[in-house]
């Protein structure tokens, strides 16, 4: 009795496995490379944070990062170079400022967005006139308007 291999039509075809594969590694990867930034950046602004101890897997980190070109760039970067002459952040103040900010920019968003829908508005309405009052209105426009 010989070994039959029935080929079932299914076995055959290509599927998707592979690239969800793949795709999933990538994730995994990009995953780990972002929690390692945090970290990293974690454990080099720690002091600019807070005035408690740095903990020990944090400053083993950071003692890691200080050896290495990129850590000593990263530090300077975050202005941590030297832990002595760190300035801790003003936490209240810095959401201040960025409230202020926003504020101000959203401030300025709604005006430019109400004079758009003014103009918008008055352009319409000029469309609607009859020539007549087009006239009228333009001579009043230009009678008021200062000459250089």
């Amino acid at each position: 009795m010989g070994l039959v291999i029935a080929r079932h039509p299914h076995v055959c075809q290509r599927t998707a496995a592979p690239v969800l594969y793949i795709y999933g590694m990538f994730r995994f990867i990009l995953a780990l490379l972002v929690a390692a930034g945090v970290v990293s950046a974690g454990s080099l602004s720690w002091y600019k944070f807070t005035k408690s101890p740095r903990p020990q897997p944090l400053t083993l980190v950071h003692d890691m990062l200080l050896t290495t070109w990129a850590g000593r760039q990263a530090a300077e970067a975050l202005g941590v170079e030297n832990e002595s002459s760190i300035e801790q952040l003003n936490i209240p103040q810095v959401a201040g400022a960025m409230v202020a900010s926003v504020a101000a920019t959203v401030e300025q968003r709604v005006q430019e967005a109400v004079v758009s829908s003014v103009v918008t508005h008055i352009a319409r309405q000029y469309d609607g006139l009859v020539p007549e009052q087009k006239k009228q209105l333009e001579s009043i426009i230009c009678k008021s308007a200062p000459t250089p």
